[in-house]
């Protein structure tokens, strides 16, 4: 990957992720600004000697976030690319992030906002579309399709030629077998170590090994 331009950025949320956030910047020698919270009350709390030094709703107070990049830790699909989009709407930048230490092949496209960390793997002839996030330790095999706003949890594999619709979620140690044609449908939450055999409709959650769905969104 083409080493990046250090930049100055906030970290947008303060929560289980956020550590691995900080290290990935930190990897990348980007200038941590500090962190953003979305509740009142919290601003000078420290993580990793990082302090919260304002919130959300502080930032965008400004008609211009040009000056600054952002990184948004959040695990919530809908809430991550929401923020994303009011970032850019007011000219802040929202880079895509990948890791040193992640295996990226020169063949896979990856758009603005994507996220790779330590130790993830993304093979050749993947496409990964804005603001998704591959955690660590997971794999995106080759010729697999993951469209804006996707999570892919620690450990997980997309198996490949599976395409993962808008805002898709994938949990921790869970394996999308690889088929061709195969599909994970909009908003749909596949769980924790589920094995999934067959297209997931969109907004359906789906657990166990062989995955089955439980629940579908409204």
């Amino acid at each position: 990957m083409t080493k990046q331009t250090p930049q100055d950025f906030y970290i947008l949320g303060v929560g289980a992720n956020t550590s691995v956030y900080i290290e990935l910047l930190e990897l990348l020698n980007h200038r941590i600004v500090g962190l953003s919270h979305y509740q009142e009350g919290r601003t000078g709390e420290n993580l990793l000697g990082y302090p919260i030094v304002c919130t959300n709703a502080d930032l965008f107070q400004k008609d211009d976030l040009s000056d600054y990049s952002f990184a948004l830790s959040m695990g919530d699909n809908q809430i991550r690319t929401s923020l994303a989009r009011k970032i850019r709407a007011r000219g802040g930048h929202v880079p895509t992030l990948v890791s040193p230490h992640a295996t990226v092949s020169k063949y896979a496209h990856l758009e603005e906002g994507v996220v790779v960390p330590t130790n993830a793997t993304i093979q050749p002839n993947v496409t990964i579309g804005t603001d998704t996030v591959i955690a660590v330790n997971a794999t995106v095999a080759h010729d697999a399709t993951l469209e804006t706003g996707c999570w892919v949890a620690g450990n997980a594999y997309v198996g490949a030629y599976v395409h993962l619709c808008k805002n898709a979620f994938i949990g921790v140690s869970a394996t999308i077998l690889p088929k061709e044609g195969r599909t994970i449908g909009e908003n749909a939450l596949v769980g924790a170590g589920a094995l999934v055999t067959k297209d997931v409709a969109a907004n359906e959650t789906v657990v166990g090994n062989p995955a089955r769905p439980i629940a579908r969104k409204s």
